[in-house]
């Protein structure tokens, strides 16, 4: 399953902003590690591309790959730019092999961090691959 969601197709779009980075990486950490997609992807989905069902039915999928939850993860790229803009990749894990990578493009402002683009997969090239 990937899931690749673009906030540049037609005109620049931004979920609410989070109130700072530190708010945006606990939200984050807090529903990847739990396994609990829905409220993370309706949250980080900017342009609201999916309705509630087609993002039920994708957590669903996700959760049936992961059975259980994760317990570790750590950013594994990360390039800061100017002025405020961020890429990074966050993976997930817990043994056996199985690995769940997070891309996220984000800007801070003073109104706070907006996620213009997000991405989940299981194949770290393909979300490697998002950096330019």
């Amino acid at each position: 399953v990937f899931l690749f969601f673009c906030a540049f197709c037609q005109a620049a779009y931004a979920a609410e902003p989070f109130a700072n980075r530190d708010a945006m990486v606990a939200f984050i950490g807090e529903h990847m590690t739990t396994r609990d997609f829905a409220p993370l992807i309706q949250r980080l989905d900017a342009k609201e591309e999916y309705s509630d069902r087609e993002v039920d039915q994708v957590s669903e999928q996700f959760r049936d790959i992961y059975p259980e939850d994760f317990t570790d993860s750590a950013q594994i790229r990360e390039r800061l730019m100017e002025p405020g803009f961020r890429e990074e990749v966050v993976a997930f894990w817990r043994g056996g092999g199985k690995y769940l990578f997070l891309y996220v493009f984000s800007h801070e402002t003073d109104e706070g961090v907006y996620v213009l683009t997000f991405g989940l997969n299981s194949r770290a090239e393909n979300v490697l691959g998002l950096f330019q």
